[in-house]
């Protein structure tokens, strides 16, 4: 029998959950063939916000694997301890990030309970202060004493971008904290005890002024939908799946805190522009801890990059989790173009119905798109139009989005960088040989290859240079614009330098270049347009 307050499982099916099937408690695994879980238990009194479960058979091996054998080196036992997140679906449970210490971590009482606190315990909270007054957090000290951890700034306001005003506390499960007004008539305390990372708010967030509400949002809708299609380009998307561990923790964090959504504001954007129908049906987000979304940033960036083709890529930006209420939708857009090159758009809920996304692909066309919950879509967001224009019908529909750019290349939109050069590659894997060419002869003015093109067969190239028509390949494209480029540059310096007006035109050259690289639309290779 196991020790008292400690379970035991042989099969997932005797793991604690509730009635969504997800687990019921933040769990610390024991492996029952190990000479550390008996410690382990000794120590469960000092640490009341985790579930102790000693796992026995196959379930063992299946949530606390070995290594697998190398050539020369023997497979390494499976770890001893390790931890699952309270919310975990039961069907990822295999799946998913299992913290376990490395081998010799936990050799002494001290260890093992330092280990258990910092890796099954620690844990973010995020505390937002709507009152117009200062909240002071006190934390409930082990003595009973309560002491002050911080004061949160008044008037907090959530949006996409910035929570600049959420102020994330590392802390532990089963701590508990009370958010205390400096005014006590602004609000009565909110005190809890900490059950998982999430977020925690005092107050309602600030009405917004009714002349908001009363604006006329179709002119300023139309206006931005006319300025945002000026900006895009036909470029690429592919589905996938999330990857199972990071969709494990994705799916646990909402889970946990699907009921702590805050209201997203818009009213910073004025009523100049408009993306979404915020005035007619409410957005809301979920805050993400920092640590893990730096965590997810990371685990997905390869998943991307592949995608894109072997891109080296810098994590830029991380948005959401955006809850999309009924009725809602979002004109097509493009996104900012120095952090927003590779993105996907991660499904974590719907209620009801597909959302079809609107995208437009490499061959000018507009395609209709949905993912399920735990797919993602890759898409060139700074490139690509793209938008929800029809309303949500359900209650729901529940987006993070993840953005790239290449890596050190903050200019790769305005100029013909490590990004634009994979693209070429990348396009003439995927586009017929015909096509290529003639958007290559619109863009240099070469009709002689386009006619080249047309009387080759229209199949697409088979090396990663790719080739034009069967004759030219795209390196020797560049570098004959590029020597036809050099060449007129020569004469007119000659020209220039004979007249001595070399100065006055490099000065105007310079003028006239500068507010081009400013727009970005120096980059040879902005007109031509990736896989699909």
């Amino acid at each position: 029998m196991p020790p008292t307050g400690v379970l035991r499982a042989t099969s997932l099916a005797s793991l604690p959950v509730d009635e969504e099937e997800r687990l019921a408690a933040q769990l610390l695994l024991l492996r029952g063939d190990s000479r550390h879980h008996s410690d382990a238990v000794r120590l469960m009194r000092e640490h009341l916000g985790v579930q102790a479960v000693l796992l026995e058979g196959a379930l063992a091996d299946a949530l606390l694997p070995s290594t697998d054998a190398a050539e020369g080196i023997p497979a390494a036992p499976g770890p001893s301890l390790g931890c699952l997140e309270r919310g975990l679906p039961l069907g990822l449970a295999t799946a998913a990030t299992v913290e376990a210490p490395k081998p010799g971590d936990v050799v002494s009482d001290a260890a093992i309970s330092r280990w258990i606190r910092t890796t099954c315990e620690s844990v973010e909270v995020g505390l937002i202060n709507y009152l117009h007054v200062g909240v002071r957090v006190m934390w409930a000290a082990p003595d009973g004493a309560w002491k002050q951890q911080a004061l949160l700034r008044p008037r907090c306001k959530v949006s996409i971008t910035g929570h600049g005003c959420i102020s994330w506390q590392n802390t532990f499960l089963g701590h508990s904290f009370e958010l205390r007004p400096e005014d006590p008539a602004a609000s009565a305390p909110v005190s809890f005890t900490v059950q998982h990372a999430g977020v925690v708010s005092i107050g309602e967030p600030a009405p917004l002024p009714e002349e908001l509400y009363r604006h006329n949002w179709t002119a300023v809708v139309e206006t931005t939908q006319a300025l945002e299609r000026k900006r895009a380009r036909a470029v690429g998307f592919a589905r996938a799946p999330i990857p199972e561990r990071t969709w494990a923790a994705l799916s646990t964090y909402y889970y946990n805190n699907r009921h702590a959504a805050q209201r997203e504001d818009w009213d910073d954007l004025g009523t100049s522009m408009a993306f979404v129908n915020w005035w007619e049906s409410q957005t809301r987000l979920i805050p993400m801890p920092l640590r893990w979304k730096e965590r997810w940033h990371r685990e997905l960036m390869p998943t991307v990059a592949a995608w894109a083709g072997d891109v080296q890529l810098q994590a830029t930006a991380f948005y959401g989790m955006r809850v999309y209420a009924d009725a809602s939708w979002l004109i097509r857009h493009v996104d900012r173009e120095d952090t927003h090159a590779l993105s996907a758009i991660m499904n974590l809920d719907q209620s009801d119905d597909a959302w079809p996304l609107l995208i437009d692909s490499l061959d000018g066309e507009t395609h209709s798109l949905t993912i399920s919950p735990g797919e993602m879509l890759f898409y060139e967001s700074a490139r690509c139009l793209h938008g929800r224009p029809l309303p949500l019908k359900g209650s729901r529909f529940v987006n993070a989005f993840v953005h790239y750019r290449p890596k050190d290349d903050p200019h790769w939109h305005a100029v013909a960088g490590s990004y634009s050069g994979a693209a070429v590659r990348w396009a003439a894997d995927h586009i017929a040989a015909r096509e290529m060419a003639r958007r290559l002869a619109a863009h240099s003015g070469h009709a002689w290859l386009a006619g080249a093109a047309a009387a080759s067969p229209s199949a697409a190239p088979t090396s990663s240079a790719g080739s034009l028509g069967g004759s030219l390949t795209w390196e020797a494209a560049v570098a004959l614009d590029a020597a036809i480029a050099i060449l007129l540059f020569g004469v007119l310096c000659l020209v220039a330098r004979r007249l001595r007006l070399t100065g006055l035109i490099l000065a105007r050259l310079q003028r006239a270049a500068r507010p081009r690289r400013e727009k970005g639309e120096a980059a040879y290779y902005s007109s031509y347009c990736l896989k699909p």
